[in-house]
């Protein structure tokens, strides 16, 4: 799920800052001049210098050169400014910074990760939400989503979940999700699934919900995980966001049961939650990600025999996705695990 979250700018700049009048003092090749500026005492000409910073980054080819200049070096310092609108231009700049794999790269090699960790308690929603976005962005390559975890800020991140603004607990969910990719351990041991759990089952914004089951997965991948899974209630909670109207909820949903009802416990828990017709209902959803989940899921939970039994007014259904071509997906990936769900299903002893 990725992220297009666009840095949050200041609604109201300070009356001393002039874009246009910063703009032409500094051009876009005095990188040299613009970083000395960010480092002055004057509070003035750091709002200017970052307003004109904040334009230059949107340009990708001024990247590296803000870079090379060691302009991260003073964002970083900025970070911690008492004045709001130097700490919410700084952010966005980085932002803009890190939408950039070499960017990115620099967050990590100038250790930004705590500092900006920091503002997570800002009161400011823009830059919660720029910092928010820079950890979402900087995670997604490995080393990123080591850092967060060496860091500590796994159990950190969970704790801001269930008081955040819903456009700021998406991205904290892509961030996790990033993290969960390299270590899972760490948001087991600080019961995490019950976090996600309840957004599965309380938020009232599809993205959230659909990225908390999404990380329901990523934590039941371990068999500790699924244990957890089962033993908290997610099959229920997952098993009704499969009846939910957003595709991507349901394909998040049905991709979890398929990783849970691996083991015993998981499928007869998806029994127990009435898995079985609500999975049924989804073999003829128009999307094709959550048909394929569903016919995965149809095929852990009919390697029980109550599953079979459950399943099999659904054999005609599955033959028919046998010779299912699909168009966004492997044209055969559907027709594959179809036949796959008409075996399990129609086994016998």
């Amino acid at each position: 799920m990725a992220s297009a979250a666009a840095p949050r700018v200041a609604s109201q700049p300070p009356p001393d800052v002039d874009p246009t009048k910063a703009r032409l003092a500094f051009g876009n090749r005095s990188f040299p001049k613009l970083n000395r500026e960010l480092q002055s005492d004057d509070l003035q000409l750091k709002h200017q210098a970052l307003t004109t910073l904040c334009d230059e980054l949107r340009a990708p080819q001024n990247i590296a050169q803000a870079l090379r200049e060691g302009v991260i070096t003073s964002l970083k310092t900025l970070l911690a400014d008492p004045d709001n609108y130097v700490r919410e231009k700084t952010t966005e700049a980085l932002v803009h910074t890190t939408g950039h794999a070499q960017g990115r790269q620099a967050v990590l090699d100038e250790a930004l990760i705590e500092p900006l960790a920091k503002l997570f308690d800002d009161p400011s929603e823009a830059i919660r939400t720029n910092v928010q976005t820079v950890f979402q962005r900087t995670t997604a390559s490995v080393q990123g989503a080591e850092a967060l975890v060496t860091a500590q800020l796994v159990p950190v991140l969970v704790g801001k979940l269930p008081t955040e603004t819903p456009s700021i607990q998406v991205l904290i969910l892509e961030t996790l999700h990033n993290g969960l990719k390299v270590d899972t351990e760490t948001s087991l041991v600080v019961n995490s699934m019950d976090t996600y759990i309840a957004l599965v089952t309380e938020a009232k914004v599809p993205a959230v919900y659909a990225a908390a089951a999404r990380n329901i997965l990523d934590l039941s991948v371990p068999l500790e995980g699924k244990r957890q899974a089962v033993a908290k209630g997610a099959v229920p909670a997952l098993v009704a966001l499969l009846r939910n109207g957003h595709a991507e909820a349901r394909a998040a949903a049905a991709s979890g049961l398929m990783s849970i009802t691996i083991t015993t416990e998981g499928k007869k828990a998806a029994l127990a939650a009435d898995a079985p017709s609500a999975l049924i209902a989804l073999l003829d959803d128009p999307n094709e990600s959550v048909k394929l989940n569903t016919i995965k899921a149809v095929s852990s939970i009919a390697e029980d025999p109550a599953g079979r039994a459950a399943f099999f007014p659904a054999v005609q259904k599955l033959h028919e996705l046998c010779s299912f071509r699909g168009t966004k997906l492997d044209p055969q990936v559907i027709a594959r695990n179809a036949d796959r769900a008409v075996k399990t299903v129609t086994w016998k002893p």
